[in-house]
């Protein structure tokens, strides 16, 4: 689903779609109820809850909702509270949420690198977290607000060095690091596992586990074991009397492991091996291998979508078919998440078909699917079995009843990502598409959710035609359907051509055609008899400098029509890939722009190139295109390069070819490590330049200048749409948080005094 690939961030180059199909079935149309406790007024004091500035209303809900992707996940002893650790390119959290309501309790941002999470027996909240300063990591009692917080932003760890090793002795020959942690269940021991460059045995070291310390001041305890090998993971059972040592397995180069690691079973308090057998190496994305274990069996999910379950008495194996695998071509697979119940009698798994299951441990039997989210990575069971916690890649936790399988903290909105969006002419509704596969309405005055609609397979593109009357959807598989917005009964023509494919959605500013783009091709269809008036096809891929042009793909990724209805311009990404493991993986992307007619379609020039990747371009008022995504070089009529131009985005003219000015590129946050623009919208008066980005920012720009004029701060992720009222005073913006935002867009006071006009 994602316009991700394997290392994936949102808003990379979407997968061509699939070939189109017969209309589907109208879905019903129905009104969710709206669930218990939703309602944000009920908590109008939370700080997470309460609207940013200029934003006049929320649609959908914050609860249970992080800032990147979720990494690990914890219940408290009575399960009433869990702990969740996200990260992403620019920010990493700690958050308590309340499982009843799924309202944030407890936030902690840019707390470092998080080890374990956990919970000790007395409900205090646990983690070792490192900064990256080559310290050891801290005992951080998460739970106590007057503890010692750990020290962000998380730095870039320097080549050689591992984060959290203790540097405070000499560095051995081999350079031995602290390299894994595990608490056990009873809050008595840490054991902290050895690993270095080179082979050969590693202690596993067990110290006396106190809170609010650095890990190398705690006091040495007898016992400890030595492994023959490197340690990757440790892991106490719950019963706090065996401990598991797993061997990372080799890199071998070319994106290749070895395929089996050591497993080593011990007794706690003789620290006597029990028994030891090589397994499988789990499915990991990063730091985070898919293991679990229970008193009497190791868990490890596998990049097949399988699961290996193994017997710590005896070593032997037997297999559990969990089948992660996405239905979906280059939707990948793997079981990327283990985690038992109590007692070990039931197994949650996983993975990257979106899924999370539930199985019985004895027999093998699949007890639920929950139809969770993208490329479910973490996973908890609450102590008492009742409840099961899902997240992944796109922020969103998921709480699921363990005995029917139900949505066990239901909450308004889109479960999932917000892709597109679009306000009334007046501003007092909204429509919105989510990766969750729906369509909502909403009023903007109450942020009450109004009508749902379901689209099978999901939604690409959308827009609401300009009379408000008409909301449009392009599919996943390339169709276009029609609603009619005061009903939501679809109106979908079944006459449409089956070879016009849809992925991206946009009037002309007349309003009198839509402009469709999917993979190369773009598709000029009138409006609203909703017939093809033309296609054109962009050009192959092939350039002096691309590699395999013909294995190559050229992917539309914007197209945008002048004021004046003459030019069309085209924003496509070439790329080349190869696939592995079901996954395609890009390995070279270029940008290409090219100027056509409007009214017949022909080409006139090509007029920018890159070695990078353009994201997306609109028209100013006057005629001239904003160009987003980075630096390129003009190309000339005779195809020669002309002069080049740099910063995230950029002012060109279509029609003389040349560079009129770069814009401001933001200052950034202190805790950002890697920003990108993502959506942008030019205001009705042509004045502004709206830009999102994946750290939740929209950034306003004059358009005269290409200065930063304001910003607007509210979402928490990845902002992927944005759309204005015909008048210009209300903005609506869709984020990977699962949430709109409507922004009041009327002055907010005198302009700042310039120096220059």
């Amino acid at each position: 689903m994602t316009y991700r690939t394997a290392m994936g961030g949102i808003g990379d180059d979407p997968q061509a779609s699939a070939a189109a199909s017969a209309k589907p079935q109208e879905p019903p149309v129905k009104t969710e109820p709206k669930p218990k406790d939703a309602d944000a007024k009920a908590d109008a004091g939370a700080p997470s809850e309460a609207l940013p500035p200029s934003a006049v209303a929320r649609l959908g809900s914050v609860r249970l909702r992080t800032a990147g992707s979720v990494m690990r996940l914890a219940f408290s002893p009575d399960g009433t509270r869990l702990a969740s650790y996200s990260g992403d390119s620019y920010d990493d959290e700690l958050t308590v949420w309340d499982t009843k309501t799924g309202r944030a309790l407890r936030r902690v941002e840019r707390p470092g690198v998080v080890r374990p999470l956990a919970w000790l027996p007395d409900g205090r909240g646990i983690a070792l977290t490192s900064s990256g300063e080559g310290r050891a990591p801290l005992v951080w009692e998460f739970t106590d607000e007057k503890a010692e917080k750990p020290q962000g932003p998380r730095p870039q760890p320097q080549k050689g060095i591992k984060v959290g090793s203790v540097p405070a002795d000499p560095p051995v020959q081999d350079n031995e690091y602290d390299a894994c942690f595990a608490v056990s269940p009873d809050g008595k021991i840490l054991a902290v596992g050895r690993a270095g460059q080179l082979d050969g045995d590693r202690p596993v070291q067990f110290w006396e586990f106190k809170t609010g310390v650095r890990s190398d001041t705690l006091k040495p305890l007898k016992g400890g074991v030595i492994h023959p090998g490197n340690c990757g993971e440790v892991r106490f059972t719950p019963d706090a009397k065996t401990l598991v040592v797993i061997t990372p397995a080799k890199y071998l180069g070319d994106d290749k492991w070895e395929g089996e690691q050591l497993v080593t079973v011990w007794d706690v308090r003789t620290s006597r091996e029990r028994v030891r057998f090589k397994t499988p190496r789990p499915a990991a994305n990063g730091a985070r291998p898919a293991v679990a274990v229970s008193d009497t069996t190791l868990a490890i999910g596998l990049e097949g979508g399988d699961t290996s379950l193994w017997d710590l008495a005896t070593g032997k194996e037997r297999k559990l078919a969990t089948g992660h695998v996405s239905k979906k071509p280059n939707g990948g697979h793997g079981t990327y998440a283990v985690a038992f119940g109590p007692g070990g009698k039931t197994l949650a798994t996983g993975g990257w078909d979106n899924t999370a299951k539930l199985w019985d441990v004895a027999t093998g039997k699949l007890l639920h699917t929950f139809a969770s989210h993208d490329w479910v990575e973490a996973l908890a069971v609450s102590p008492d079995g009742k409840l099961v916690a899902s997240a992944g890649q796109d922020g969103q936790i998921r709480l699921w009843d363990a005995a029917t399988g139900a949505d066990a903290c239901p909450l308004p909105g889109h479960k999932y990502i917000v892709g597109n969006v679009a306000l009334t002419p007046d501003g007092k509704q909204a429509v919105t598409s989510g990766w969750d596969n729906t369509i909502r309405w909403w009023d903007v005055a109450t942020g009450e959710e109004r009508r749902s609609v379901a689209v099978p397979g999901g939604v690409r593109g959308m827009a609401l035609s300009p009379d408000g009357k008409v909301v449009l959807a392009a599919t996943d598989d390339g169709g276009l359907r029609t609603w009619d917005f005061a009903t939501g009964r679809e109106t979908t023509p079944a006459n449409l051509p089956a070879d016009a494919k849809c992925e991206t959605l946009s009037f002309t500013p007349d309003g009198k055609h839509i402009v469709a783009a999917a993979g190369p091709k773009v598709t000029i269809w009138e409006w609203p008899a909703l017939k093809v008036a033309r296609t054109i096809d962009l050009p192959k891929p092939g350039t002096k400098a691309a590699p395999n042009p013909e294995e190559g793909e050229n992917h539309c990724q914007a197209a945008a029509v002048s004021p004046d209805g003459k030019w069309l311009v085209t924003v496509a990404n070439r790329s080349w890939y190869k696939e592995r493991d079901g996954l395609r993986y890009g390995y070279r992307a270029e940008g290409v722009v090219d100027v056509w007619e409007f009214a017949t379609g022909k080409r006139v020039r090509r007029l920018a190139e890159s070695s990078g990747t353009f994201r997306s371009g609109t028209f100013t008022a006057d005629g001239r295109f904003v160009l987003i995504g980075g630096g390129g070089t003009i190309i000339q009529p005779d195809g020669n390069e002309g002069e080049t131009f740099e910063g995230q985005m950029n002012l060109l003219d279509p029609a003389a070819g040349k560079v009129v000015r770069g814009f401001d590129t933001p200052r950034e946050p202190g805790a950002v490590s890697y920003r990108y623009t993502g959506a942008s919208a030019v205001s009705p008066d042509g004045r502004t330049l709206w830009v999102s980005y994946n750290t939740g920012e929209i950034v306003g720009f004059e358009v005269a200048t290409g200065r930063q004029a304001r910003t607007l701060v509210g979402h928490r992720g990845y902002v992927g749409g944005l759309a204005f009222t015909t008048d210009g005073r209300r903005l609506i913006s869709g984020s990977q948080d699962g949430t709109a935002l409507v922004w009041d867009m009327t002055p907010a006071g005198p302009p700042t005094p310039r120096d220059k006009p």
